[in-house]
């Protein structure tokens, strides 16, 4: 028996207590292993983004094994829970003295297999593998046994970020114990019966099928409590778990319907691994250790995979140390496109690898913007993150992104749409509408696909006005008022071959419907003419209009300029800004004059930061003018 002692969130001081086959493996890999696990942050990467939350993968191993040595002692006679008695293993003769111990031999295992830096490390192999056959060949041949090695090449080529590091603890045990060890071969058995299909595993009864099909649903249900509690606990978030409750609760996790403690534990798991985990800044974070990571295979870690004692050598380095340190610093977050689980059909079920690598071809510029692609594992949400180097990157490279959106997405969305047309209408029902009835309803449901994705273009517009302004700097829109037809400051004008969508006409000057119940002001009146004559000629296919006012505001939170309307003008080849002031006065040249003569003020704040940047001040005939900003 061996116990190790530990200050845990919500226990407090406890001690873990590990017996026969637990003990075993901990015996097995020796205190080294232990301390190795204490120096490694649980968040990964992450961990430097939000400081001070750098709690560690052994605190997060010891809250698992304490929540399975509490939880028959709060769930006495709960059949699913009871697991004193002994498990067999499918695939040969091996028993383990207990469900309590396999579920600890099992978080062990699976700690194990993380490296320093958690997914970032992790990550950066799963690519180097995922784009050199013959390195991967190399890498699964240290996995003896070939129904691991098929499921192991399965994780490799469908990119199961989540899963690699089972794949490493594969490995891992492999290296560490003798080829004819039979601690190794038990080893193994227990990650087999976690990890290999069960149907696919030789069970001698159907009585040790259900066990280890139970012992896997307790396992998963341990973890992610684990998670909660842990990452909740140390990180800002006001979210705490009273361990003691939550096992208590676990009963419920088994019921055929989905409980409210379920839901809310799932929900919750969700929500910190959008705030932390895939926070935009640990993604930038993330992706550029992948980059660093990549040039160093490049260039030295690549000879590694030739030889077992030269790959022995590099698993012990990159498990230790990974490839250096993490920066926050280079690469910073532009636009995030969040898609929903239902959305991402826009990308046929490809995966997270192919999707970054399709999207960084087509939108990014190679060292200047990056693209980083994260799946949020409960809500099924996917996240792209438009990335620029902090250092390097010039107004002309933001412009290319939004070129790049506009190229890519826009042809997306009526895949999309027309991928939601065919399942509502099946071929042979299209076939025998007329023409124009068919187009009618292409049409409709592209409409209705851009409104989907409407957020992506309003938040392209306010991720350029942040990149164009000082840092210290703040814009925000201070004026809204909704009309009745839209709930939104922001509008869409766009002109394709086949479709077109138009949500502007509603911000017609002579529509006083925007203003609902208020009596029309003959100052937002000409502000709002100004942005009618900007976008009538306008020929850019595709326009983000923003009615409302921005103001600017420097660190200390005073006013430094307020802008009367927003005009993003976007193309394949080009894109512009154009920021709009009217004026109301006596004459038309007054008009004009004056605002001409404010746009100086507005010039010299983007120039401030941007000295190099294109500008032209235009004046708009009797209204006021415009400061027209080249991006692209």
């Amino acid at each position: 028996m061996k116990k190790i002692s530990a200050t845990l969130p919500a226990l407090g001081a406890y001690t873990v207590p590990f017996y026969k086959e637990s003990a075993k493996i901990l015996e097995f890999l020796g205190e080294k292993e232990i301390n190795r696990l204490s120096k490694i942050a649980h968040l990964g990467t992450a961990a430097s983004v939000f400081t001070g939350i750098n709690h560690s993968r052994l605190e997060y191993l010891l809250l698992q094994c304490a929540i399975i040595n509490l939880l028959p002692k709060f769930n006495l006679g709960t059949e699913q829970f009871a697991i004193g008695g002994k498990v067999k293993l499918a695939g040969g003769n091996y028993q383990v003295s207990s469900g309590e111990e396999l579920l600890k031999c099992w978080a062990i295992l699976g700690n194990l297999g993380h490296a320093q830096y958690t997914y970032g490390v992790e990550r950066s192999l799963l690519s180097y593998l995922r784009r050199n056959p013959r390195s991967q060949r190399f890498f699964l041949s240290m996995i003896q046994q070939p129904d691991l090695k098929k499921w192991g090449k399965r994780v490799i080529d469908s990119y199961q970020d989540v899963d690699f590091h089972w794949l490493l603890s594969i490995i891992r045990v492999s290296q560490y114990l003798p080829p004819r060890s039979r601690d190794k071969g038990l080893f193994i058995q227990y990650l087999k019966n976690l990890l290999l299909p069960l149907d696919g595993l030789n069970f001698q009864s159907h009585t040790d099928h259900y066990k280890i099909y139970r012992l896997r649903k307790i396992f998963e249900k341990i973890r992610l409590l684990s998670l909660v509690t842990l990452d909740s606990y140390y990180s800002h978030h006001p979210v705490r778990y009273q361990i003691s409750t939550a096992i208590m609760d676990l009963e419920n996790l088994f019921s055929i319907q989905e409980t409210g403690f379920e839901s809310l534990l799932i929900q919750t798991a969700s929500w910190l691994a959008d705030e932390l985990y895939m926070h935009p800044t640990s993604a930038a974070t993330l992706r550029y250790y992948e980059i660093k990571s990549s040039l160093k295979f490049s260039k030295y870690y690549n000879k590694f995979f030739f030889s077992i004692k030269d790959f022995k050598d590099f698993m012990n380095n990159f498990m230790n140390n990974g490839f250096g340190q993490p920066s926050t610093a280079h690469l910073k977050a532009f636009l995030r496109i969040s898609l929903l689980d239902r959305q991402t059909e826009i990308f046929s079920n490809k995966d997270t690898y192919i999707i970054r690598n399709l999207l960084e071809k087509e939108i990014s510029k190679p060292r200047k913007t990056r693209v980083s692609v994260l799946k949020n594992p409960f809500s099924k949400s996917l996240y792209i993150d438009l990335l620029y180097d902090y250092y390097e990157s010039k107004p002309s490279d933001i412009g290319q992104l939004c070129c790049g959106v506009y190229s890519w997405f826009i042809p997306a969305i009526k895949e999309y749409a027309n991928s939601k047309f065919r399942k509502l209408f099946p071929q042979e029902r299209i076939d025998i509408l007329p023409l124009r009835i068919q187009k009618n309803l292409s049409s409709r449901f592209f409409q209705q696909s851009i409104k989907e994705f409407h957020s992506v273009f309003s938040q392209m517009m306010e991720s350029t006005i942040k990149y164009l302004i000082p840092e210290e700097f703040t814009a925000s829109i201070i004026e809204f008022i909704p009309s009745s037809k839209e709930e939104q400051p922001f509008f869409i004008k766009l002109k394709s071959d086949e479709f077109h969508y138009n949500n502007i006409q509603s911000i017609r000057s002579d529509n006083f419907s925007i203003y609902n119940k208020f009596k029309p002001d003959m100052d937002r009146v000409q502000e709002l003419k100004a942005v009618e004559h900007v976008i009538r000629y306008s020929h850019f296919p595709l326009i983000i209009v923003c009615i409302d006012k921005f103001v600017l505001r420097n660190s200390n939170g005073k006013h430094i300029a307020e802008w009367d309307g927003i005009v993003l003008e976007v193309s394949a080849q080009k894109a512009y800004l154009n920021i709009i002031e009217a004026k109301n006065k006596s004459t038309g040249h007054q008009n004009e004059k004056e605002a001409f003569d404010q746009l100086i003020k507005y010039r010299n704040i983007i120039k401030s930061k941007h000295e190099k940047i294109e500008t032209q001040r235009l004046r708009i005939p009797t209204l006021g003018a415009k400061l027209k900003i080249k991006l692209y």
